[in-house]
């Protein structure tokens, strides 16, 4: 059989050159890595080629926002997947793959901007049996599927919450300024007009602001202790509920970044919010990424940490499912990878748009995550001491 070919639009990003690497790893694909820089492109193409055998990978320039430009380095693809900041782009790409006759992944932020213009799609990926996926990474991309594997330990899953800690050195990282304005565009967004997070008493509703059970914590190990957390929208956990009816809670928590951005930017942007509801606040996404360059200080690590609660063989339940990894972007690539392979062996391949965390079998993915490198850790009973709630 023919080996298959992705096009990674930001292939030779951070997400996209690790995302490279695992696939010329662990399968036998072939890639075109895409972006704005053509001699970058070219540079990580050679640099993949050698490093692994095969010569099975090339370097194109395609910037996501030529539209015109997008069906033609689709054509021949079997994948187009977008590993580059151009959420505000997704419709158009999606459009071009679809015209292409390529399927379709993106690994980005989970916004509302982006969802809404894939699910206008949904009736022409089906009619044209395109495979599309969305919402790839480790959030979003792994917490529904830490939730729908942990189920399995159960006899009625109850309750499902998941901390998230992101303890990252943003000074040593490098971003383009599109990523950065991106990522500080959703979280001043996501404090301007906070969606229904928390689903507690059979509804999904807004965190209370002084509501100490609406911002638990977590206990995130030695280096770094109990930390409170926020609740954060995220479409994949948004049909859980459906899926385990006996499901009484469920929530995504993220814990702060540093002392400067959680205890000066976020309160201002907030006040700002309440002043001016329609309001821009670039001064105060400018002032987000200056903080979290300055601010952030070791250890540094990236965790998912899943407590799950409800009934075995007649008897009270508790799991816990801890994933980590110090490197972001692998974190980041690997559920990727691994959603990859299944795509690869037809396992998952079916026509129709999917959140990723709801596509994949999620015993495999794991298996795959922790071939990949990534901590992936189970412990049964109940904790030393309860969360504080």
């Amino acid at each position: 059989m023919q080996p298959k070919t992705f096009l990674v639009l930001g292939g030779y990003g951070n997400s996209g050159l690790a995302l490279a690497r695992l696939l010329l790893r662990f399968s036998d694909c072939r890639l075109v890595l895409a972006g704005r820089n053509l001699q970058r492109a070219e540079a990580a193409a050679a640099g993949l080629n050698a490093e692994f055998s095969g010569m099975r990978v090339k370097g194109i320039r395609l910037d996501a926002t030529d539209t015109a430009a997008l069906k033609p380095a689709f054509a021949g693809m079997d994948m187009a997947v977008a590993a580059s900041s151009t959420a505000r782009c997704a419709g158009a790409v999606a459009a071009a793959a679809l015209e292409a006759g390529s399927d379709y992944l993106d690994i980005q932020l989970s916004s509302e901007e982006k969802l809404a213009a894939l699910n206008a799609l949904r009736p022409q990926i089906l009619n044209a049996g395109r495979c599309f996926i969305t919402d790839g990474g480790f959030h979003p991309g792994l917490p529904a599927v830490m939730i729908r594997h942990a189920a399995q330990q159960f006899d009625r899953l109850t309750s499902a919450n998941i901390g998230s800690l992101l303890k990252v050195n943003w000074a040593d990282l490098h971003f383009s300024e599109a990523t950065l304005r991106e990522f500080a565009d959703e979280i001043t967004r996501e404090i301007a007009n906070p969606r229904p997070a928390i689903y507690r008493d059979k509804m999904w509703r807004k965190a209370g602001m002084f509501s100490a059970k609406d911002y638990p914590a977590f206990d995130f190990g030695t280096a770094f202790g109990k930390r409170r957390c926020a609740p954060m929208f995220l479409e994949e956990m948004r049909y859980l509920p459906e899926m385990f009816p006996a499901l009484q809670e469920t929530a995504f928590y993220v814990s702060g970044f540093n002392w400067f951005v959680d205890g000066v930017v976020f309160p201002l942007l907030m006040a700002g919010v309440k002043i001016h509801p329609q309001g821009k606040f670039a001064a105060l996404g400018n002032l987000l990424i200056w903080g979290l360059r300055r601010f952030s200080k070791p250890p540094y690590n990236n965790i998912l940490k899943l407590e799950a609660r409800g009934e075995k063989a007649g008897k009270p339940a508790y799991r816990e499912l801890r994933i980590s990894h110090e490197d972001g972007y692998l974190l980041t690539a690997a559920p990727v990878a691994a959603c990859l392979l299944q795509y690869l062996d037809g396992t998952i391949r079916q026509p129709g748009l999917w959140l990723m965390a709801h596509l994949v079998e999620p015993g495999r993915l794991l298996e795959d995550l922790v071939r990949m490198g990534i901590s992936v850790e189970w412990k049964k009973g109940e904790p030393a001491e309860k969360r504080v709630g």
